[in-house]
């Protein structure tokens, strides 16, 4: 388990230089991840929610299971657009106000701002699909002073 939550550390470490624009090496994060396995089997999903009280959440896919059958979009995990109405602009394509949809792979992590609200259409097929869930909170984030001054020159 340590290697996965040294995988999470460092894709929560590469989010946060990204959403923040500082180097790892100019901020410092004191976070709480909590990590849940879930199994599913033919048939199993989950509703659309979102994970309140966290700033970051994800899914680590132990295992994907037997290979998929039935419809196209069978046991991904899907994103949905937080814009609302968006879907009523007219462009070629339709290319606002739909989900995005993830497929499982084993060894893949996927990692979101808990705020958006996500779900996982049933899994149709044989075997077992593994994934670890998990949810991060950020009790503190301390930017270095070098960082601090560079930002106020």
């Amino acid at each position: 388990m340590g290697h996965l939550f040294a995988f999470i550390k460092y894709a929560l470490t590469q989010l946060t230089e990204v959403t923040t624009g500082l180097p790892a090496a100019e901020f410092e994060t004191t976070d709480h991840i909590t990590a849940w396995a879930v199994v599913l089997r033919n048939g199993g999903y989950s509703r659309l929610h979102s994970h309140p009280g966290h700033a970051w959440s994800g899914v680590y896919y132990v295992d994907q299971g037997q290979p998929y059958q039935g419809s196209e979009d069978a046991g991904c995990i899907e994103f949905i657009d937080p814009r609302t109405g968006v879907e009523m602009i007219p462009m070629p394509g339709n290319p606002y106000g739909g989900g995005i949809s993830l497929r499982p792979e084993a060894g893949r992590l996927y990692c979101f701002p808990a705020w958006l609200k996500h779900q996982v259409h049933p899994f149709e097929g044989d075997g077992e699909r593994i994934p670890v869930a998990f949810n991060v909170r950020i009790d503190k984030f301390h930017v270095s002073r070098n960082a601090a001054d560079q930002g106020n020159g």
